[in-house]
């Protein structure tokens, strides 16, 4: 029965959210999750800004039970960006703790911080997952990111001038 309830929570939290676009990674196993938003974008490539961190909220269910896990993000298909300390997974959850149970439905705000020193770019894929202690899969997304410098912007909107 709670967990009827807790399906009906999310169902509504997410209804009432906009949500990211983003696919199912095509190299890395893991499901997509129930809910994912990049802020201030719904659309792909999504603007990221010099300087500033990237705030992307998840929702997801947990496959299996899990002490640990850490976030990974991989941009042009192989390139390791080191998250510091935004990799500990557990470090960020905000409506439970380490471990997770499995079918638990778990909120996340992923950070990854955009050096000031990255040039300009159009367009750049990008993976975001989730893995535990095994190196076992939870998650993974793809999407496209958009790196733009901060005196470009203005609410994630590109001035026209």
């Amino acid at each position: 029965m709670f967990r009827l309830f807790v399906i009906a929570c999310v169902f509504i939290f997410v209804n009432g959210e906009p949500t990211t676009n983003v696919n199912r990674c095509n190299q890395n196993l893991g499901e997509l999750p129930l809910h994912i938003y990049i802020d201030g974008c719904i659309d792909p490539p999504c603007r990221v800004v010099t300087g500033e961190d990237v705030v992307v909220n998840v929702i997801f269910k947990v496959p299996h039970t899990t002490r640990s896990m850490t976030t990974k993000a991989i941009a042009l298909s192989l390139i390791e960006y080191d998250l510091k300390e935004y990799a500990v997974t557990c470090n960020f959850l905000r409506n439970t703790y380490c471990p997770v149970f499995r079918d638990e439905v778990v909120e996340y705000t992923l950070r990854m911080h955009v050096e000031s020193w990255f040039p300009p770019a159009p367009s750049i894929p990008i993976v975001f997952r989730v893995i535990d202690e095994k190196d076992d899969p939870i998650w993974c997304i793809s999407t496209m990111i958009e790196v733009i410098r901060p005196s470009k912007t203005i609410n994630n909107e590109t001035l026209n001038k």
